[in-house]
């Protein structure tokens, strides 16, 4: 489990501890997949199995088998993630691993609803460099406008080699990269940022969603709206997003303005319209920026 030669170990024990409460979700499986989040760091691991846990050594084993090793054609085979404009290519990305699992963990929670055991079946009997089209804009999950495919080709030495070299290098300029984005963010708005890196994603992926404040969300949703002149849900034949209740009323974001949305408020018994506020964004919780932010994001604007 040592990739990085790390002098750094690990120890720890694999134990029965709930020998009085049973826990459903503490199995096998989920203890041994918190010592991979370690493994995956570079650090050892001296794992000790309790005398009493003697009969799920085989099944600790092969789970670590399966989660660590390269099986069958798997040996043969890199596996890359791509991430496409236009059908057959346009901006993106693509991103390669050595070992079936290794892509499934990064991005298989993009698309849950995909059969990715099935996947691997179909890739493998296909041909090498010929994408498999596994998501396209519009379909369930894929909120991005982007088209998304597999690709597998033989490994060999070389290949590797270059793989793991070409990684290193794009952390190195990630680093490089994510000041440079932060610096344009702080300056420019993120409006400015998401244009120049090609999209909401990429900018996550190099800056982190942590970074992004509410203030850079409102200047991003001021700075969208001024540009389209204004922006109405109704002009994607969206309902307009929840604001608030109260005994009487319904109250609901219709419209976004330079600096203040527009807020239609039904009553509740006969559904009677009762006229707009227009509140600024300033005075909306990071809840509603939130979402505002994520419904302009969705829309590609």
């Amino acid at each position: 489990m040592n990739k990085n030669n790390t002098n750094i170990t690990f120890v720890t024990s694999f134990t029965d501890i709930y020998k009085e409460t049973q826990f459903e979700d503490r199995t096998v499986e989920w203890r041994i997949n918190k010592f991979i989040d370690i493994a995956e760091t570079g650090i050892n691991i001296h794992l000790f199995l309790d005398i009493d846990l003697n009969k799920y050594e085989e099944e600790i084993k092969e789970f670590i088998q399966q989660q660590f090793s390269e099986s069958g054609n798997e040996k043969d085979n890199v596996y890359t993630f791509w991430k496409h404009a236009e059908r057959n290519g346009g901006n993106g990305f693509k991103d390669s691993f050595s070992i079936w699992n290794g892509l499934l963990k990064k991005y298989g929670g993009w698309f849950p609803n995909l059969d990715w055991n099935y996947l691997k079946d179909t890739l493998d009997l296909m041909p090498d460099n010929k994408p498999l089209l596994i998501a396209e804009p519009g379909d369930e999950y894929n909120t991005m406008g982007y088209y998304f495919s597999l690709i597998k080709f033989k490994r060999n030495d070389t290949s590797i080699n270059q793989m793991e070299s070409r990684e290193k290098i794009r952390k190195v300029l990630k680093e490089g990269v994510k000041e440079r984005i932060i610096e344009l963010i702080d300056s420019h708005g993120l409006e400015s940022a998401i244009s120049f890196v090609g999209g909401w994603e990429e900018l996550k992926n190099i800056v982190g969603e942590e970074y992004i404040t509410t203030k850079h969300m409102i200047d991003y949703i001021k700075e969208v709206a001024r540009k389209n002149d204004g922006i109405s849900v109704y002009d994607f034949d969206e309902d307009p997003i929840f604001y608030e209740e109260t005994k009487s009323e319904y109250r609901e974001i219709r419209y976004f303005g330079f600096v203040r949305v527009t807020v239609q408020r039904w009553y509740k018994e006969t559904f009677d319209d009762l006229g707009d506020l227009h509140i600024f964004y300033e005075k909306l919780s990071d809840d509603v920026i939130k979402r505002i932010f994520e419904f302009l994001i969705d829309k590609n604007i």
